[in-house]
């Protein structure tokens, strides 16, 4: 009988070799994976409507004084309990004094021309019903709904009005006491001199009119 062959170590695997090793030696390393940098999140939009809506200040659009938009804050500054009353109205033309209206309509013809409304001024209006308000206005051209309007950004300054035509009001009051005395009074501005008032009793003792007085600092008139 034949004897079986004998095993070598090149027949066979190497004596004390862990199985799989030489599977392991020639299978290829894998590249690391790259880190890819995370991904920026979306910033959200702001609602602008939503923030006009519940804006502090009224706002309005009107394309030739019809009303096109306004917020709740335009609305009930001009005595409206929702801004949908106000935007029935076929014309805002009510909200404006007559004898404000032509120059309302200048104002306007100008925003329309140029696109600018110019600097923030003090208006003169009424609410819806017939009180007379005092608003700063500003305006603006805009498109709007496919269209060319205007828009209003106003503010209540009714109480700041009244506060200035109240001391107007005192002031000639005072002057129409100093006036009447029988003795000189003059009012200079501190520093500088110049003579903001002089009363009659002044001017007759310096024999000088009450506008050429003015001219001159205090200091130099009373040297005269």
């Amino acid at each position: 009988m034949k004897r079986a062959p004998k095993l070598t170590a090149r027949s066979g695997a190497k004596s004390g070799a862990k199985p799989g090793a030489e599977a392991a030696k020639k299978t290829p390393k894998r590249a690391p994976k790259k880190l890819s940098a995370p991904k920026a999140k979306a910033v959200p939009i702001p609602d602008f409507r939503d923030s006009v809506e519940h804006a502090v200040h009224g706002v309005m659009i009107h394309r030739n004084f019809r009303p096109l938009y306004a917020n709740a804050a335009f609305a009930r500054l001009f005595g409206c309990k929702t801004a949908g009353e106000l935007l029935a109205m076929p014309l805002i033309r009510p909200l404006i004094p007559p004898d404000n209206w032509a120059r309302m309509e200048t104002h306007h013809d100008a925003v329309m021309r140029d696109g600018r409304g110019g600097d923030l001024r003090r208006e003169r209006m009424l609410t819806q019903g017939g009180q007379e308000i005092w608003v700063a206005l500003t305006e603006r051209k805009i498109k709007w709904q496919g269209g060319s309007a205007v828009e209003w950004h106003a503010f209540d300054i009714t109480g700041q009005m009244h506060g200035e035509q109240e001391l107007l009001a005192t002031e000639q009051r005072l002057r129409a006491i100093l006036e009447v005395l029988p003795y000189p009074i003059i009012i200079a501005q501190h520093p500088g001199g110049q003579i903001l008032f002089v009363n009659r009793k002044t001017c007759l003792l310096l024999s000088q009119s009450a506008g050429g007085t003015a001219q001159k600092p205090h200091l130099r008139l009373l040297r005269q």
